[in-house]
């Protein structure tokens, strides 16, 4: 089996960029780890908790919560009673960027996100019309340029590959992360047959277009990077780190894009790439250094139009477009709707709930009812075996969070939500640090017991 690498823009018009529409670059024998492709902005929190036919006060909830994870509100500000609960989720920090990726793939990153990264939640932000080859050039440059001194790059070990595939199935990768088709969780007995968990996020891409390095790197703190803590820290060593990077690297090389190389677009310079990056206002999703982050102004969110703008089904230059499927636009048209209609007055939401939402602390545990892993996935959990194979010796599952502020500690409590285990248990699964911030806020909200808002 060959792994296709779609290379396309969108166009309206003949063009030479609407050659690649149907290109395709054969590479190498798949990755185990290759799955069906999410073609909408993937929020583990939305597709487990809400379907098409829910009713709209529900639904509406959802759209609230890809509001925030979508980071809509860092662009059109919500009204001053929303603010806290739709805070955008912060974006990653493009620092180093020009260390972590190559500029071929920066280059594919930026001109069609869902193209190069299927379920992001980055939006494209270019349609191939004249100018934009030159405009994505121009931000590859500028990021391309924001690299740290290799005197000061962290140097990972060598990775082991077949160390790194056990660690990705069982320390609790596999909670948000799709599993292997190659690896076979230890509890159902031999020739059962291994259902396929449900949708997951896939980190094959961000391996193809990081270095061995710098991904090892970034999966030994992920939160430096990744900030809004949807990827804590597992706490891994630095060799742990590296076996896994080096598990979801095997068999891939280096891909050079050949839109880039056939455009044979001139060098626009370091200085435009920067202006180029304000005017499109990426800033506003990912601060860097000496650009503010309020240099533009977009309409605020109680004036949006459901059907026009970044919610559009059709892709307009210069417009952030996000390839929504019919329940995410459902559910954001009903949200917007309750935020117009609710601007002062927000009805009460439960905020421990929300923020365990956020977080994807529901893929693992459960609270009130609501969340813990499915029975596939929960198979890949150190070997929990299915309620359909007894007679296995059940390692734990993630504790039930109902009740978890009445019997931790203060001290428990946080050590817990930083990853730092109260007591051994017989599981492989690791408890990941979501850092400072996010565990604080945690702290606060179980200590309230998670009381309305």
């Amino acid at each position: 089996m060959l792994k296709l690498r779609p290379c396309a823009w969108i166009l309206g018009g003949l063009s030479l960029w609407g050659m690649f529409l149907f290109m395709s670059v054969p590479a190498i024998e798949a990755h185990p780890l290759q799955s069906e492709p999410v073609n909408h902005p993937y929020v583990f929190g939305f597709d487990q908790f809400y379907l098409s036919e829910d009713p709209d006060e529900h639904l509406a909830q959802g759209g609230l919560l890809l509001l925030a994870e979508l980071r809509c509100t860092a662009c059109h500000r919500p009204p001053a009673a929303w603010s806290s609960r739709l805070e955008p989720a912060p974006g990653p920090d493009l620092s180093w960027v020009g260390s972590r990726m190559v500029s071929d793939s920066l280059w594919r990153l930026v001109r069609s996100p869902q193209h190069s990264k299927k379920g992001t939640l980055m939006p494209g932000l270019f349609t191939g019309e004249d100018g934009d080859a030159e405009d994505v050039e121009a931000i590859v440059e500028f990021l391309a340029r924001r690299s740290r001194p290799q005197s000061e790059m962290l140097q990972m070990p060598k990775g082991n590959p077949t160390s790194g595939k056990q660690l990705y199935h069982r320390i609790g990768c596999v909670a948000c992360h799709e599993p292997a088709t190659d690896y076979r969780p230890p509890a159902p007995p031999e020739g059962t047959e291994i259902e396929k968990p449900g949708l997951a996020s896939v980190p094959l891409v961000l391996a193809e277009a990081y270095t061995a390095n710098e991904l090892a790197a970034f999966l030994q703190d992920p939160l430096h990077i990744k900030p809004s803590g949807r990827m804590p820290s597992q706490q891994l060593t630095s060799q742990e780190a590296a076996d896994i990077a080096a598990y979801l690297q095997v068999g891939e090389t280096f891909e050079p894009s050949i839109e880039r190389t056939v455009l044979q677009i001139p060098k626009q310079g370091v200085k435009r790439g920067k202006s180029v990056f304000i005017q499109r206002n990426c800033q506003a999703c990912h601060p860097l250094d000496g650009i503010d982050a309020n240099s533009t102004s977009p309409a605020p969110l109680i004036s949006l139009n459901a059907k026009h703008g970044c919610l559009s089904e059709s892709r307009q230059s210069g417009v952030p477009f996000y390839q929504f499927n019919p329940t995410q636009r459902r559910a954001l048209e009903l949200s917007l709707s309750l935020v117009k209609n609710h601007s002062s007055s927000p009805p009460s939401y439960n905020a421990l709930d929300w923020k365990l939402s956020r977080l994807n602390c529901y893929a693992c545990h459960d609270r009130d009812g609501k969340g813990g892993p499915e029975d596939p996935r929960a198979q890949y959990f150190s070997g929990t075996p299915l309620p359909s194979t007894p007679g296995f010796h059940p390692y734990p599952l993630p504790r039930s969070l109902d009740g978890l502020e009445n019997t931790l500690t203060d001290t428990e409590l946080l050590n817990s939500l930083r990853g730092r285990p109260t007591a051994a248990g017989e599981t492989t699964l690791r408890m990941p640090d979501f850092g400072p911030k996010n565990a604080a806020e945690l702290f606060d909200l179980f200590r309230h017991h998670g009381e309305s808002r």
